[in-house]
């Protein structure tokens, strides 16, 4: 039986914010069949603190073998406690306001960072390059070089984010015969969600560029995506194939019931909100809908918040504090217990034409209406618009989405229950990888 190598730094009990990652390999694994799995991962304790894991997550999905890299010492946050430690220092020895002989000169505010300022975030984010997985680097190379010998793999397949792993995997081609496939969940130097000095934003280039040219096969999860490196690496075409994300209908056994108020709209996003991940314009379209309408709209978060402003006082100013409730991270199956309670399912995705989000294919299983925040002519827009799995709003079109929850809650009112009738046996990812099977027993 051939073998694969899966080099995937997240991998269970990950789960939270890494499960995107975890599902992609589970479902790639699962559904390709003729091959016997080996898994190079990092340990838990390792994982960064944004990343949550699930005590009771099943350790293996089959008969792969799991090998379980430590990081090394991470340089970066070495320095930062260091330099914790001395600020600390120094504040104990600094005069009290009130000790001060000459007042302060008022400084006028800064337009621009200064050069330091500069320099200091240069830095930051060399010692971060690639990205916050660079201390697993050399231990996954020092260890995958063991692993390769000792298990020989016919194929090597590493995917990211983040994107250290498909550095280690394009490495340790050089230490084997087994062919390389990369598998790429999010764009990498061209991600409109991540800013970078132009210095390490021509790091990414090149990298980028040394990964797709050490691969055998590289998939990209949107078309949108995979005509972005079309354009790029026009010579390595050949090799670039796109495998969508999906669902995995095993996923959806022995889901968890959830409850839900049966008088009311309830929508729901699944993921953590930050940035530019915000549901503002949709809180303020859901109080307008509110202020006019019998049946009230509530919406529900299930993950973490991190936005640039205090969100319980904003709807508060809304006059919607009841209407919105924060649910934590949960286990995956109540996750899709809560999916399958909703009425509408929400994803907001702005500023970016080539990323679609994950969760829409499970959404999209639960036959719900899908609302989607996000530019018109994004790759998400295209799809939903394609497959009619819901409806689009631009991140500023408050009076459309407010419009929309008046008309989905008269249908609420006749049908009782939203339930649509997508065609989606497209997505399952059994088709998927069938589909791609050819092209990788002919690596």
């Amino acid at each position: 039986m051939k073998k694969i190598l899966y080099i995937a730094y997240y991998y269970p009990p990950a789960t939270g914010s890494a499960m995107p990652a975890v599902n992609r390999v589970k479902k790639i694994m699962r559904n390709l069949e003729g091959f016997r799995s080996i898994v190079m991962t990092t340990e838990p304790r390792c994982y960064p603190s944004f990343v949550e894991t699930a005590a009771n997550s099943t350790e293996t999905h089959g008969n792969e073998t799991i090998y379980r890299i430590p990081t090394s010492w991470n340089l970066h946050a070495l320095l930062l406690r260091v330099k914790q430690a001395i600020a600390k220092a120094v504040n104990c020895f600094k005069p009290s306001p009130d000790q001060r002989t000459t007042p302060e000169t008022p400084q006028p505010p800064q337009d621009r960072p200064t050069p330091s300022a500069s320099i200091k975030e240069l830095l930051d984010q060399l010692l971060l390059f690639p990205d916050f997985a660079r201390p697993w680097l050399f231990p996954a190379v020092r260890k995958g070089y063991t692993v390769i010998k000792r298990e020989k793999p016919d194929i090597i397949l590493a995917t990211g984010t983040p994107w250290t792993a498909l550095i280690v995997g394009a490495l340790l081609k050089s230490f084997s015969s087994a062919k390389l496939i990369t598998d790429f969940r999010d764009p990498w130097s061209e991600n409109p969600y991540v800013t970078t000095h132009p210095l390490v934003q021509k790091l990414d280039s090149l990298m980028e560029r040394f990964v797709v040219q050490r691969s055998d096969l590289v998939f990209l999860n949107t078309t949108h995506l995979l005509n972005a490196f079309i354009k790029r690496y026009p010579r390595h075409q050949h090799k670039l194939i796109c495998v969508t994300n999906g669902y995995d209908s095993t996923d959806f056994e022995n889901i968890s019931t959830q409850e839900l108020p049966h008088d009311h709209l309830n929508l729901l996003h699944a993921g953590t909100l930050y940035a530019k991940r915000d549901p503002g314009m949709l809180l303020q379209a859901l109080a307008k809908h509110n202020k006019q309408q019998s049946m009230q709209a509530n919406f529900y978060q299930i993950g973490k918040i991190d936005v640039d402003y205090d969100l319980p006082a904003r709807c508060a100013e809304l006059n919607i504090q009841e209407n919105f409730t924060t649910l934590p991270f949960m286990p995956h199956k109540d996750c899709l217990g809560y999916m399958q309670a909703a009425d509408v399912l929400v994803l907001i995705q702005p500023d970016t034409k080539t990323q679609i989000p994950s969760k829409l294919y499970e959404y999209i299983y639960f036959n719900k209406p899908v609302l989607a925040i996000c530019e018109e002519d994004s790759a998400l827009a295209k799809m939903i618009e394609d497959h009619r799995f819901g409806i689009v709003f631009s991140p500023h079109d408050i009076e459309g989405a407010s419009r929309y929850l008046n008309e989905i809650c008269l249908l609420k009112k006749k049908k009782k229950r939203l339930v649509m009738d997508y065609d989606i046996g497209t997505f399952d990812f059994e088709n998927i990888i069938s589909s791609i099977r050819h092209r990788i027993e002919q690596l």
